[in-house]
């Protein structure tokens, strides 16, 4: 990793383990760490200025040229100056020329983490440059709207002329930079798994090898796999203290290893999703939200060995996403919804989309727990396309769920071939907009027990829900229900229903069938008891009896018009009757549905 320039001194092999020092270093790097720490101290205490006084102070001015022209001064020289990235500092020559252990607060560990191992800067490097890396550094990695991003992309989007970077592409890049590799645990993984060469019994700085031999393999034992509790307390503590991308390391080399390792499928199956369970339910319970999607990410985009996604491979990622769609595991993930400001709103809606399709039933089951509007409604926009397949399955929780929950599942499941199934089950729900929006889907239904649900509806609660029945009822009428309907209208309760509502109610048993002497009686009822009421069952029997075109309607109707002391209501009624008789037959069916259609929203 050293850079031209750099001298080795002595033949002490202590000194050959021990790397570079200073004083190794010829007179040029030397000048040029001095130049690079005096670049750093000014960045350093540019940012620090900034997170004090903010962007605009106008001392922020001069201390970005007083560090800029440091730059120049280091680029006098030498034509461009290489930093290596590393996890808490900058390099150069190998020696530590800015370091910040802040770890998540860190730019430094953000650019490490996403993979940047090498900054360099050209001479002719700009004022403007240097701002906008300076923007690069001070990105608030919090921030929503930066979700998808990380360093490397914000890099790419500046589109520097002498500002350039250096990217670790993948993860075997990375371990492919060091020598060792081969005396590493996965580089003698490896070499065992395909029967290859490992270093015999000699210095390690020697290139010679040998080969094993079969009678050595067969001295190799696999224990079985297996967490005592010592090996679980191990595990935690990896999970909760290493980096995230030592951990991501550790997935895929536990990953493939286990895929080529030894015993039957089943065997490697178990012991693969045995640890991945582990270690998402310890990063679930120690709130590491984040570090959980970028876990379930990764599970989701490993590979078998060389790189190959094999069917096999596949099916053993979807049994250890399965293990997570228990509802004890649900329930616990979207809890952090509710957390204070939920930081991690966007990671607990991503881990959900990533979980199996198995996951959905029990977050429909589990969002009512969600406090938060907002974000129970961003994850019910989303569900409704993982639902698809399950629609049975879920269609009963209709009775159990909250009032937006259960409308996300009409949506999904109010269709052919589970409508009248489903419309079943909303009448079931405590919510009448629920109930309505089941009774609605009605309209055509031509299933058993159709009339069972209709009476159902006609006997809600909610004065929509019944208008519906009605309306329902004039397109589609049942005989069976005529004498229900009677039997509603004949009942003293049924007076302090709105006249509307009254209306509707006449005009469904007509259609249902009544006989023609119970709507004359109606319509020939008197009393001085409850004269206003009966008015306006008369009104209704009058309306009921026109559009009928009942042979004696036109003659009722022009003997109560010229009659004496008869109620103006039932007036009206028989005035607009004469009317509707004398109406062309498109008139007369515009007019039956403006009584049963022209008013709905009143009626809710």
């Amino acid at each position: 990793m050293s850079q031209a320039g750099a001298t080795w001194a002595g033949n002490d092999l202590c000194k050959l383990f021990e790397g570079p020092t200073e004083d190794n270093l010829d007179a040029h790097a030397r000048q040029m760490l001095v130049k690079s720490r005096d670049f750093f101290k000014e960045v350093d205490r540019l940012l620090k200025s900034i997170s004090l006084y903010g962007l605009q102070h106008p001392a922020i001015n001069q201390l970005k040229m007083r560090a800029f022209d440091v730059l120049t001064e280091l680029l006098e020289l030498q034509d461009e100056v290489g930093f290596e990235v590393g996890p808490y500092d900058f390099l150069l020559y190998d020696q530590s020329i800015y370091e910040d252990v802040g770890v998540e607060s860190s730019f430094v560990y953000k650019f490490y983490l996403d993979g940047i191992r090498r900054i360099s800067i050209r001479r002719g490097v700009t004022v403007e440059e240097m701002r906008r890396l300076l923007g690069v550094v001070l990105s608030d990695w919090h921030d929503p709207a930066l979700f998808e991003d990380d360093a490397v992309t914000l890099f790419w989007t500046q589109a520097f002329e002498h500002i350039h970077y250096t990217v670790m592409e993948s993860f075997q890049d990375n371990i492919k930079e060091s020598e060792a590799r081969a005396h590493s645990v996965v580089g003698i993984i490896e070499s065992v798994r395909r029967g290859g060469q490992i270093y015999a019994r000699r210095p390690i700085f020697r290139d010679a090898h040998l080969a094993l031999e079969a009678s050595d393999l067969a001295q190799f034992q696999e224990n079985p796999f297996a967490l005592d509790e010592i090996s679980l307390v191990r595990l935690a503590s990896l999970i909760r203290t290493y980096d995230r991308e030592t951990l991501e390391k550790f997935i895929e080399i536990l990953f493939r290893a286990t895929l080529q390792g030894m015993g039957s499928h089943e065997e490697r199956q178990e012991r693969v999703v045995g640890l991945f369970d582990r270690i998402a339910r310890l990063l679930l319970s120690s709130g590491r939200i984040d570090e959980l999607e970028r876990l379930l990410r990764k599970i989701r985009l490993l590979k078998g060995p060389d790189g190959v996604s094999l069917p096999i491979n596949v099916a053993v990622i979807e049994k250890i996403l399965g293990m997570w769609s228990d509802r004890e595991f649900i329930e616990t993930l979207l809890a952090y919804f509710d957390a204070p400001d939920c930081p991690f709103w966007a990671s607990v809606l991503e881990i959900c989309k990533m979980l199996n399709a198995e996951a959905a039933y029990k977050i429909v089951d589990c969002a009512d727990r969600i406090q938060n509007a907002a974000y129970r409604k961003s994850l019910l926009d989303w569900l409704p396309e993982r639902l698809l397949g399950q629609e049975l399955r879920v269609a009963p929780l209709l009775k159990m769920v909250s009032e937006d929950v259960a409308h996300m599942l009409l949506h999904v499941i109010l269709r052919p071939p589970w409508l009248f199934q489903t419309a079943q089950l909303a009448m079931e729900s405590r919510f009448a907009s629920v109930r309505y929006a089941g009774i609605s889907a009605l309209t055509d239904c031509r299933e058993p027990g159709f009339d069972a649900l209709i009476l159902s509806a006609l006997k809600d609660d909610a004065r929509k829900v019944r208008g519906k029945a009605l309306q329902i009822l004039m397109k589609n009428p049942q005989c069976s229900l005529s004498a229900y309907l009677m039997e509603s209208i004949d009942k003293k309760s049924f007076d302090s229903a709105p006249l509307e509502e009254k209306r509707r109610f006449f005009l469904a048993v007509e259609r249902c069938g009544a006989p023609d002497d119970w709507l004359l009686k109606q319509f020939h009822t008197h009393s001085l008891l409850r004269r206003s009421a009966l008015a306006e069952r008369r009104h209704c029997a009058a309306i009921a009896l026109a559009v009928r075109e009942h042979p004696q309607a036109k003659a009722l109707f022009e003997a109560c018009i010229q009659g004496l002391f008869q109620p103006k209501i039932v007036v009206e009624a028989c005035v607009w009757g004469v009317t509707y008789l004398a109406c062309e037959p498109l008139e007369r069916e515009r007019q039956r549905q403006a009584f049963f259609f022209s008013s709905e929203e009143k009626a809710s």
